[in-house]
């Protein structure tokens, strides 16, 4: 009897020595954690730039005033994405987590080599989606990542990170998500038209200094190749009155040259009609909405 308690008793120590537990918990403090990640293409390097952000600065806090956003980026460059990926690990002093990137910037001259040739690595990985709102600019991806909402709230309020709020009270040009980059890309006679982000520093002033701030200033129309070519805004404007996603979109109403009205119309549907011109096809398109707001001017 005293041998069988005992060799249970070893048993039941075996067992409470092999469990794992909670011996290799991260915690937040020991992890770098990715929230924007921007792509360029120069001289046959890929170049990559990886926003991280304190989020102490981050979280809500109770009872005292928030500090000023702490962000960083660093920049790398490799024959790959992947090799950019590798060189950036030897400066992040700790274990990196991707699963909170929010967005993707492109350049003009990534756009040129194919959205894939940066994306395929990363949604590959196990820590990331297809859930990515995707950009592309002109500006120095740096100072795009270095740019700060109002009221020193969260850089994951801006933006680049949250732009549906924005579109739903203005709707000009729709936000774009990586997995619908995808899907247009692979239709035969689709063209992405992916929003473009500028950095205006003309608008607002904070102290009697000037306080940037980005907006969408127009997109990057990708057609088959890879071909590339910017509209601005007003160049398309008119795109908004065919886009079902449009919820409420400003329009200044001309009277004899000068602005009569300013019209606020909610949620407008299009109706095209083909017909044929001689031998030439030509479309006819009218619009009805579901309400709209009128301010004399």
């Amino acid at each position: 009897m005293i041998t069988k308690g005992l060799g249970r008793l070893v048993f039941g120590m075996l067992l409470l020595v092999s469990q794992t537990g909670c011996w290799d918990i991260k915690t937040i403090q020991d992890t770098n954690y990715i929230t924007a990640i921007g792509f360029d293409y120069q001289k046959g390097r890929y170049v990559v730039y990886c926003q991280m952000l304190d989020f102490s600065s981050v979280a809500k806090q109770e009872g005292g005033k928030r500090g000023p956003s702490m962000i960083w980026v660093g920049q790398e460059e490799g024959d790959t994405v992947d090799d950019a990926y590798t060189r950036l690990y030897k400066t992040t002093q700790q274990r990196v987590f991707w699963g909170h990137v929010g967005a993707y910037v492109f350049t003009r001259e990534a756009l040129k080599q194919g959205i894939g040739n940066f994306t395929d690595s990363s949604v590959r990985y196990g820590e990331t989606r297809y859930t990515q709102w995707v950009y592309s600019t002109d500006e120095p991806i740096e100072t795009i990542f270095s740019v700060i909402p109002f009221f020193n709230v969260s850089p994951l309020s801006s933006i680049l990170m949250q732009p549906v709020e924005n579109y739903l009270q203005r709707s000009y040009i729709r936000p774009l998500k990586l997995y619908r980059v995808g899907a247009l890309a692979r239709e035969p006679g689709n063209t992405v038209m992916m929003p473009s982000l500028a950095i205006r520093k003309d608008v607002w002033v904070k102290n009697e200094k000037p306080d940037p701030k980005l907006e969408v200033s127009g997109v990057y129309a990708i057609a088959k190749k890879n071909h590339v070519e910017w509209l601005s805004e007003d160049e398309f404007k008119g795109a908004r009155w065919l886009e079902k996603s449009t919820v409420r979109t400003p329009m200044v109403v001309y009277i004899n040259g000068k602005a009569g009205l300013s019209v606020s119309i909610q949620k407008p549907k299009a109706r095209i009609t083909p017909r044929m011109k001689g031998d030439q096809p030509v479309f006819d398109s009218s619009y009805r909405s579901q309400g709209c707001r009128c301010r004399i001017a």
